[in-house]
């Protein structure tokens, strides 16, 4: 995951074979003896969305679903997700616009009852979009990592065109 050049959290899924993720360099057995790596080798292409701001490759053209995402802080934000299907494989990266962060959380601060035992003066108080928006990359590895799945890996990662993010 890393925030593309609007500043929004991008988020890629990963590749996924029989439910458990595929490493590039590793094989699995597959239908015909092929990964699902080799049988889409030769289709990779670069995506480009004009309406989230990102390039990325994929296996194939990828389909693409408008879906809320619920942030950390409880904002429903508008989010595409782009899927390409392979079989076994499932290729996911999910674009959420952090653009309406403020507003959202900033009129459901004004409807809260304030939480002392948090520290917060209604519902996290106005600037809560702040930390909703900080931690818009380390919300979604925590929720990946909630899934019935082993982490082997986790680091900050630089991909050389000015996007950080972590890499899981």
């Amino acid at each position: 995951m890393f925030l593309d050049d609007r500043g929004n959290a991008v988020f890629h899924e990963g590749v996924y074979f029989n439910g458990a993720r595929v490493d590039r360099n590793e094989t699995a057995a597959g239908g015909g003896g092929e990964t699902p790596e080799a049988s889409a080798s030769e289709e990779w292409k670069e995506f480009t969305s004009t309406a989230d701001f990102f390039t990325a490759n994929f296996p194939g053209q990828p389909v693409v679903t408008e879906t809320p995402w619920k942030s950390e802080y409880g904002a429903y934000l508008p989010a595409h997700a782009y899927t390409v299907k392979k079989c076994p494989a499932v290729y996911s990266m999910t674009v959420v616009d952090y653009n309406l962060d403020k507003p959202i959380l900033a009129e459901a601060a004004k409807r809260c009852a304030p939480n002392p035992e948090r520290g917060e003066l209604k519902g996290g108080g106005e600037e809560a979009w702040k930390n909703d928006v900080r931690g818009a990359m380390v919300y979604p590895a925590f929720r990946i990592m909630q899934r019935d799945v082993t982490v082997t890996h986790c680091m900050w990662n630089y991909l050389g065109h000015g996007p950080e993010g972590h890499e899981l």
